[in-house]
């Protein structure tokens, strides 16, 4: 089933609006609202679910790209071959002795159980690469490092990013994620208040209320002037004519 197909099949049973994204690019909005983004206007994200994906945010606003690909990151790794992923975690956990069901089940304090070590390192030569890449391209704030993974490990894979880069392009900064993996579902919450709330959802008229294109002008040009008498006054100076 497409995902037309998947958003017909909710319109129509719950009779409400709906949006199709995929867990990555929803991660980007919860991290832009909850997270490690509050502060920035743009930035990327990397995302750990059991693939490895990415969402961009520009000037605080969600950017898929022309086709949809942005910050595709999985694409860049073959899956016929070993790809930094959660799933990649949980094989290299069990080859030690450390089985696990899912992502949620891998310990807080996980490098107390097995050498997170070598994984982290291997993890960071595979991502820095492309990453450092991304920062030329988009020169964004930060490229934050999240998913559901273990928070401890998400940064020690920021810090590990921030030490392989030259001291000359550190503009962009590696960042752990502030949300817990147990806080996923802030990302699908986030999809309703980014579609409703953001300015690029308003179809409405500049001047709110005005529907008369002249009377909105003059409305707009009598603000104006008040403004300019009022600039004025505070500077003892002659207001500007009409």
């Amino acid at each position: 089933m497409d995902a037309l197909a998947v958003r017909e099949v909710f319109a129509e049973g719950l009779g409400l609006r709906k949006w199709i994204i995929n867990d990555a690019r929803a991660a980007a909005l919860a991290e832009s609202y909850f997270g490690a983004g509050r502060a920035l206007e743009s930035f990327n994200i990397v995302y750990f679910g059991y693939g490895i994906g990415g969402g961009s945010i520009i000037e605080r606003r969600l950017y898929a790209g022309s086709f949809g690909n942005a910050a595709a990151l999985g694409s860049y790794f073959p899956h016929a071959a070993r790809r930094p992923s959660g799933q990649d975690r949980l094989n290299y956990a069990a080859d030690r002795g450390l089985r696990v069901d899912s992502l949620f089940d891998l310990p807080e304090d996980l490098s107390q159980h097995i050498d997170v070590g070598p994984w982290i390192d291997w993890t960071c030569d595979q991502l820095h690469p492309v990453l450092e890449l991304v920062k030329v391209m988009f020169d964004g704030e930060a490229i934050v490092i999240g998913g559901l993974l273990p928070s401890a490990v998400e940064q020690r894979i920021a810090e590990g990013l921030e030490a392989r880069t030259p001291a000359h392009v550190r503009e962009t900064r590696y960042l752990a994620s502030s949300l817990a993996r147990q806080e996923f579902h802030l990302a699908a919450a986030s999809i309703p208040q980014f579609e409703i709330t953001h300015p690029h959802a308003y179809k409405g008229q500049v001047a709110k209320g005005a529907r008369d294109p002249h009377r909105a002008d003059r409305h707009t040009k009598a603000q104006a002037w008040t403004r300019r008498q009022a600039f004025a006054s505070d500077k003892e100076i002659a207001p500007l004519p009409a």
